[in-house]
């Protein structure tokens, strides 16, 4: 499964230049999205983040590059599902005889 939140803050970090003007946009702390790039970071064994040239990795770049593909989907999706479930979306048959 694909944790969205890393893929949010790094395209957040690309769009700010900052990570906590990144931070600032997404309603958390910097803290807050530090721990959720180390918790990343540990869970798949790759660094996102070159800390002491507060930069990305080349894998980070990576992972951004697939944040911009991917989020715009996702985004897209949820938009369509909530038209459905408010019913400005989908397709009402009427019959009659």
């Amino acid at each position: 499964m694909i944790d969205i939140q890393p893929l949010a803050i790094l395209r957040e970090i690309e769009r700010t230049g900052s990570l906590i003007d990144a931070a600032d946009r997404l309603n958390l702390t910097q803290s807050a999205v530090s721990y959720a790039i180390l918790r990343f970071e540990q869970r798949h064994g790759m660094k996102l983040w070159e800390r002491r040239k507060q930069r990305l990795s080349p894998t980070g770049e990576y992972r951004l590059g697939f944040a911009m593909r991917v989020l715009p989907q996702l985004e897209h999706g949820a938009s369509v599902l909530e038209d459905y479930a408010r019913g400005r979306r989908g397709a009402i048959r009427v019959g009659m005889e």
